[in-house]
């Protein structure tokens, strides 16, 4: 499962007057999902995924990632 919390990222090398993404709540993606993320151009696609994937750290909120029990 992967679990994003209050996630804001702010544009790379812009100051606090340009979040590139601002109060992404709440976002449950379970184990076997398939999801589509799409928008316009600059919507912050890219930064939500490398925020998910652990390429840039969120200056607040949370991304969490948990493996499923295999049995």
């Amino acid at each position: 499962m992967i679990r994003v919390r209050d996630l804001r990222l702010l544009a790379p090398g812009a100051g606090e007057s340009s979040p590139a993404l601002l109060d992404v709540s709440s976002l449950d993606i379970l184990d076997g999902e398939y999801v589509v993320i799409s928008g316009p151009n600059g919507s912050g696609k890219s930064l939500l995924l490398q925020a998910i994937a652990g390429l840039r750290r969120p200056d607040h909120g949370s991304v969490s990632c948990a493996m499923a029990n295999e049995t």
